[in-house]
């Protein structure tokens, strides 16, 4: 274990006030296909339109070679802090809008054509990394059995692995009767003893994912009154470790539980991303960025500000730290500690609300240690505030 401290000053952050330019070719492919192009957390995030479905990409800025990816299932913007750790990290993190579809034949239909658009078109990986949150579960097993040779690993918090367990509550869980409703509906069941029948729930048939190896880990509440793990997770990977699968299962019991022990804290996802990252890199070429760095240079050497208004900069700065960040292999959990200087306090005060929401939408929830100095003027006479982080990792 080695730890490393490094200082992100404003003094290269500010400076570059505009854009990060050199954040190579593939993020410009992908801005040919979107509709709308935005920032999550200090990466470029994609919305784009597919098979009139909603769909998004969330572009690293430093990929790994290879372009591994990870595709949420259900819930994108539900517990991201792994996708944010990934991102940082070099990976992609891509969904698409089949949420009313409960994994169904037809939402197996839509996910294997956008499989092949991404992967044909856009050269990402060709084994993805599969992350289903509740319902979710129903999502990636059952797209996961179809496509073993396409998957490098499944990570499922609280899923959903039997649709009789959940919406339908045949068992201890509440259910939810619209839900069983629609589920019937879009599977095509007449009646529940028609679903009762069906033999392709995720628990069922995993023998083809545990020849293959398919690892695969759970996140889930031991006190889940809405998806018990004994009808859902407990049942699968029992199931699957039988077989020969790989599978290791995290109760996350820290923390307040919500909607009847459905909803909790994610203990560890520093986890999550290395499980994924491991099992998507194993075959994969060495990144040789990682071991020298040639004529990187500043950019934004002219010291051209691309606005003068107070939030904007405080956007773009924020985006340069978490790019900062991203370079040196962090993200922004690894800060420890903030600081800002600013010449105008009243443009600080006066926006509390609006720098609280770019904060967030760029830095997420992560608050280290941070403090706010007025100062009488900066450097670059254009520079309204300037922002230096130390991070460790």
């Amino acid at each position: 274990m080695y730890r490393r401290i490094f200082l992100c000053s404003l003094i290269i952050l500010i400076l570059s006030i505009s854009r990060l330019s050199s954040q190579s070719s593939d993020r410009q492919s992908f801005s040919s296909v979107g509709i709308e192009e935005s920032f999550w957390k200090g990466f470029v995030r994609y919305d784009f339109q597919f098979e009139q479905r909603n769909a998004r990409l969330v572009a690293p800025n430093n990929p790994i070679p290879g372009n591994p990816w990870v595709w949420r299932a259900r819930f994108p913007d539900w517990h991201t802090e792994a996708d944010s750790i990934l991102a940082s990290e070099g990976f992609y993190v891509v969904y698409i809008n089949t949420d009313n579809l409960y994994g169904s034949p037809s939402a197996v239909s839509i996910w294997d054509n956008f499989y092949n658009f991404l992967t044909d078109e856009y050269k990402l990986q060709q084994k993805v990394a599969l992350a289903g949150v509740s319902r979710g579960g129903l999502f990636i097993y059952n797209w996961a059995k179809k496509n073993p040779e396409k998957v490098a690993c499944i990570y499922a918090e609280a899923p959903v692995c039997d649709f009789k367990s959940w919406p339908a509550g045949f068992g201890i869980g509440s259910g939810s009767p619209n839900d069983w409703n629609s589920l019937k509906k879009e599977y095509g069941f007449d009646s529940d003893d028609e679903a009762k029948a069906y033999a392709n729930n995720p628990v069922d048939n995993l023998e083809t994912l545990a020849k293959a190896k398919i690892p695969v880990l759970h996140m889930v509440g031991l006190n889940d009154k809405i998806v018990p793990p004994s009808e859902n997770t407990f049942l699968l990977i029992n199931k699957y470790i039988q077989q020969g699968g790989i599978a290791t299962v995290v109760p996350c019991t820290e923390g307040v539980q919500k909607l009847e022990g459905h909803h909790f804290p994610i203990e560890t996802p520093r986890i999550v991303a290395d499980f994924i990252k491991y099992h998507s890199l194993q075959n994969e070429l060495l990144n040789a960025s990682n071991f020298h760095n040639m004529r990187g240079g500043l950019l934004n050497s002219q010291f051209i500000f691309e606005t003068t208004d107070f939030l904007g900069q405080l956007k773009q700065a924020l985006e340069n730290v978490s790019a900062v960040l991203s370079a040196a292999g962090a993200s922004p959990e690894n800060m420890v500690r903030m600081t800002w200087y600013i010449t105008d306090k009243r443009a600080y005060t006066d926006n509390l609300r609006a720098v609280g929401q770019i904060y967030r939408e760029v830095m997420g929830k992560n608050f280290p240690a941070m403090s706010v100095v007025q100062v009488v003027a900066l450097m670059e006479d254009d520079a309204l505030l300037e922002i230096e982080v130390t991070a460790v990792k």
